[in-house]
């Protein structure tokens, strides 16, 4: 038995200020061309089918064209909500989709929902969508649940895993390992102070466990508790990690096996660093239709940074100059409080803060001067 794991499509996203709309359209084209390719047993979307909880005109449309997609073709197609999407809204017509066999998860209940699939032998998919702890207390109301960890573990003890055969979970949550440690990204809406922490450890029992929310794909603390990631780049902070396509492969066998199909978006993110000549000059014989995020290496302020390299990238995301950031912290590490320095002391600081480079005697002669008159 084999199924995509899929998470986070964020239909109807934007990149700073661009419609992914085309992009993601692009991907889902992908991923039924895959279905077609390898006919996998069972799609799973591990939650965030949108990336606002009243999704754009553009973007319910694109989710019924892939629906509709895939409910001809011969697999089940497995749906929970995420913290992006309105469980109200996602469950329209959830009844109906059943006939298709495609099954949708909005909302937490006492018994966790199960699918069953019968290949060689019994695959149980247990579909547990986004919740609060509040949300099931009110459900098990004499139960001690006031945190992430201790919800779960009330909803999973409504699961018997003693059943013959093989138990996926799907489920969309933050899980970290022991330590508290998780591979994040800018563009995850995660809680102050790591309130909606999950211990990996409580759902180690599980044969697989699908998981959305964070869009870095990886494991965490065991090889069976997967995040897929999301489909796209949304952040800068997710380039590190190279985005494919999971299909997990079961059998009677302990354990699974990991396919990564390679995608290669329509529009990949990427960033380019260097010193402005070399980059207007690469940009100027090599012009894209990429999105760029450019961090320049110079420590002169340029004009029209923004206009001169997107003439030649229409998609320029956003050009840094890290160099000419003054951090907020700069003067914490002087042995003397800044109200004892002098305003031309001050000013140096300043000034080798902004360009890294110390500021002239000439300069500074005039700086003193300016100085004397307001004394």
């Amino acid at each position: 038995m084999k199924f995509f794991h899929l998470a986070d499509l964020h239909l109807g996203r934007t990149l700073h200020k661009y419609s992914l709309i085309e992009d993601q359209k692009y991907f889902l084209d992908f991923v039924i061309e895959q279905t077609d390719q390898y006919n996998p047993d069972a799609i799973v979307i591990a939650g965030d089918i949108y990336d606002r909880a009243i999704p754009s005109a553009e973007a319910t449309q694109l989710f019924d064209y892939f629906l509709t997609e895939l409910s001809k073709r011969d697999c089940l197609l497995l749906i929970i909500s995420g913290n992006h999407d309105s469980a109200t809204r996602l469950s329209y017509a959830r009844d109906f989709f059943r006939e298709f066999n495609i099954y949708i998860a909005t909302e937490a209940k006492e018994q966790a929902e199960t699918i069953a699939l019968t290949s060689d032998q019994t695959y149980y998919f247990h579909l547990i969508p986004f919740f609060k702890p509040a949300t099931i207390k009110n459900i098990y109301p004499e139960a001690e649940i006031e945190t992430y960890s201790q919800a779960l573990t009330q909803i999973i003890s409504s699961i018997d895993l003693s059943l013959s055969g093989k138990h996926i979970l799907v489920a969309h949550q933050f899980f970290v390992n022991q330590s508290g440690a998780a591979i994040v990204s800018d563009s995850e809406q995660l809680s102050v102070g790591g309130l909606d922490q999950i211990q990996a450890e409580l759902v180690k029992d599980f044969d697989y466990v699908a998981l959305g929310h964070l869009h870095q794909p990886h494991h965490v603390q065991y090889e069976n508790i997967r995040y897929s990631g999301s489909p796209l780049v949304y952040s800068a902070s997710e380039l590190a990690r190279p985005k494919f396509l999971s299909m997990i492969e079961m059998n009677g066998d302990p354990g699974f096996k990991l396919h990564k199909i390679p995608f290669e978006p329509l529009h990949p993110v990427c960033l380019i660093e260097g010193n402005f000549t070399d980059l207007i000059n690469s940009a100027r014989e090599n012009p894209s239709e990429d999105y760029v995020y450019i961090s320049l290496s110079d420590y002169e302020p340029i004009p029209d940074l923004a206009i001169r390299f997107k003439r030649f990238y229409p998609r320029l995301l956003e050009v840094r100059t890290p160099h000419f950031n003054r951090s907020a912290d700069s003067f914490n590490a002087l042995s003397t409080a800044p109200s004892e320095l002098s305003i031309s002391q001050l000013f140096a600081l300043f000034h080798e803060e902004e360009t890294g480079k110390a500021i002239s005697d000439t300069d500074q002669k005039i700086i003193r001067k300016l100085e004397e008159k307001v004394e």
